[in-house]
């Protein structure tokens, strides 16, 4: 096990856009070849241990977070040794950063909330809780609980310590922040008039149930590979009088949803013919037709037969709403929380800047190039 320590004051250290500045830094990174240091999938996953105050970031924690590990294994699949170390530095140092962010916001919140004569009590009831629900997740089964866990490179005591950290963090925002927060009328004004076009403007949204008949589907056996005009058209006729069938069983009183499973033949036939509500724009410009047809109707009227280049249309309105501009007294509930969301960034984002001044970190920049090649060495191994 190799170390390597010495102190100094970093005052502007900043590598592939990610910044600690101000943050004094000891640059003892420990790169370990310990096999039972870092271990994650089941794989050993020799690379380095960052200092962070009293606590430690290592490799394994790092490259196996999922959407990273992602990237990773498509790099190491797709580049060289050389190739890789430049692609994933970037995307291996925001992860280091968040982390560091994470692990020093968790580190201030339990050193203040401990002061609480409660708060272990109440932690550890909690604790409690989300254990059960972990393992009733599982079953019930401690054993597959881990052994599903240790699949992903996790465990029962990993798990419960992330939630421990979320929990910690989220009860001194609301011990520290939010009640102190008063939000006024007039700051909701100005927000809601900031960002009345971007995100207040509800757009138009429909639903409804269709019968769609192929002309396609009335082309005999030997004609669909390359029909004639003739064909087609022929083809077009017998879809248009389908239509017409199922059009007076519509009109003798016979339900939308046995005629869709007689005659429709659109990807949603087995589902009745019902959509999910859609914004009549999204909608491909064969369907739009539909939702002109139908805009401004009442709830289960039907369309009548409507002609397209390649097929007919039947269609019956579920639901419509028009577009519209959200009202401030209606939106009063979104701003507010936004407002809030707003304070806690810019509350939390001097916090860090407070806390990097004042951490002792290892070697950032080490830590991040040893886990690159942690990575790149273990993905590897595990394709031959």
């Amino acid at each position: 096990m190799l170390q390597v320590r010495h102190l100094l004051v970093l005052t502007g250290l900043v590598w592939g856009g990610v910044s600690f500045s101000y943050a004094q830094v000891s640059s003892e990174t420990v790169i370990s070849t310990d096999p039972n240091v870092l271990a994650a999938d089941s794989q050993i996953v020799p690379g380095a241990v960052l200092r962070i105050n009293n606590d430690a970031l290592t490799s394994a924690q790092v490259i196996t977070q999922p959407g990273l590990r992602a990237n990773l294994e498509q790099w190491a699949g797709e580049l060289d040794r050389q190739q890789f170390l430049a692609r994933a530095e970037m995307a291996v140092a925001k992860e280091v950063r968040d982390q560091i962010f994470d692990l020093l916001l968790y580190q201030h919140a339990i050193k203040d909330l401990e002061k609480h004569d409660d708060f272990e009590k109440v932690i550890e009831k909690e604790l409690a809780e989300a254990r059960k629900r972990l393992i009733g997740s599982y079953n019930g089964i401690e054993a597959q609980a881990q052994e599903e866990l240790a699949k992903k490179g996790s465990s029962l005591e990993k798990e419960l310590e992330a939630i421990k950290r979320r929990m910690v963090v989220q009860s001194y925002r609301e011990t520290y922040f939010m009640p102190t927060q008063d939000i006024t009328r007039g700051q909701m004004m100005q927000y809601y008039r900031r960002h009345l076009e971007d995100q207040f403007q509800q757009k138009a949204e429909i639903q409804f149930q269709m019968i769609e008949i192929l002309a396609a589907r009335f082309l005999e056996e030997t004609e669909r590979t390359s029909p004639s005009a003739e064909q087609r058209a022929a083809a077009k006729e017998k879809a248009r009088q389908a239509a017409a069938e199922a059009w007076a069983k519509l009109q003798s009183g016979t339900e939308f949803a046995e005629v869709v499973k007689e005659y429709s033949q659109g990807f949603r036939k087995d589902s009745d013919g019902l959509w999910r509500p859609i914004q009549p724009d999204a909608l491909q410009d064969q369907y739009k037709p539909v939702a002109e047809v139908l805009a401004g109707r009442a709830a289960g009227e039907l369309s009548g037969i409507l002609e397209g280049e390649d097929r007919f249309f039947i269609a019956k309105l579920v639901s419509y709403k028009e577009a519209r501009t959200i009202p401030f007294p209606e939106a009063q509930y979104t701003i507010a929380e936004e407002i809030r969301k707003e304070q806690w960034t810019r509350h939390i984002g001097k916090l860090y800047m407070d806390l990097l001044a004042k951490a002792t970190l290892g070697d950032i920049e080490k830590f991040v190039r040893e886990s690159c090649i942690s990575a790149y060495d273990l993905l590897k191994a595990q394709k031959k």
